[in-house]
């Protein structure tokens, strides 16, 4: 599908995420990153960490 992305939810299913989605997404993480540090990352899995550490 053009201009989205499938991500597995916590239920093991599958969700189409439109790309502006995926970016308020990425935005918001950076910012929990900046704010509390790497260890909120660290604690779960690096999924997260992932998303973002091409803007850190």
């Amino acid at each position: 599908m053009l201009g989205s992305e499938e991500v597995k939810n916590a239920n093991g299913g599958y969700r189409v995420l439109y790309k502006k989605e995926v970016g308020y997404l990425k935005e918001y993480l950076l910012k929990a990153y900046m704010l509390e540090g790497y260890k909120i990352f660290f604690e779960e899995n690096d999924k997260y960490f992932d998303l973002i550490k091409d803007s850190i």
